[in-house]
């Protein structure tokens, strides 16, 4: 397959939450990669396939590739636990653009792989999630400085927190900071999800 972007949308009561989010996030990664982005095409097609969905609950994957059809499907979706267990995996930072096929680091739904530079010894990301780390002096989470993909729900997540008036720093941090506190990760897809080593 060629170089795509893609998202996936939670589709809550027939409604796709953050959808402009998601559609900015196509738009960025076509741009990086090359592939020409009809905004009037993707609107169209996105009214029109929410139109006909049927699934209350449901994941709305979204790809964009150098055809510059929009590719849009749904799955049935339910919320998994609630706590994922964690471990780790040292890598070569990805960057903020993960090229398609996206490879794997776990197949278990109720675990997540949290990605270490293996250069620096910094906690990265999740290979699906954005990790924050809640101490007694607030939330820590690595900066989006274009080593990680910022997450839609990261954003949100942030802005929740300082609405909240809790502290976030946005910093690195080496693996033994998350053994600190408690651990929570983020995606668009499920939300704000407990973490542990020993779930």
């Amino acid at each position: 397959m060629s170089n795509s972007v893609f998202t996936t949308v939670r589709i809550a009561g027939f409604k796709a939450v953050w959808i402009e989010d998601h559609l900015i996030r196509l738009q960025k990664g076509a741009e990086k990669l090359g592939i020409v982005f009809d905004e009037n095409l993707w609107l169209n097609a996105v009214i029109s396939e929410l139109a006909n969905n049927t699934l209350n609950n449901a994941r709305m994957r979204m790809i964009l590739d150098g055809t510059v059809i929009p590719k849009i499907s749904f799955e049935p979706f339910s919320d998994p636990e609630k706590k994922m267990h964690v471990r780790l995996r040292d890598v070569e930072p990805q960057g903020d653009l993960k090229r398609w096929p996206f490879v794997k680091h776990t197949e278990k739904t109720d675990e997540e792989v949290i990605l270490i530079d293996r250069n620096t010894g910094s906690v990265l990301e999740g290979s699906y999630n954005n990790v924050f780390v809640r101490t007694d002096d607030g939330f820590f989470t690595p900066p989006g400085d274009g080593k990680i993909v910022s997450g839609i729900c990261r954003k949100h997540f942030i802005r929740y927190l300082k609405l909240k008036g809790i502290v976030v720093r946005e910093e690195y941090f080496d693996a033994g900071f998350l053994k600190k506190g408690d651990i929570f990760l983020t995606n668009a897809l499920r939300g704000v999800i407990r973490g542990g080593f020993d779930v």
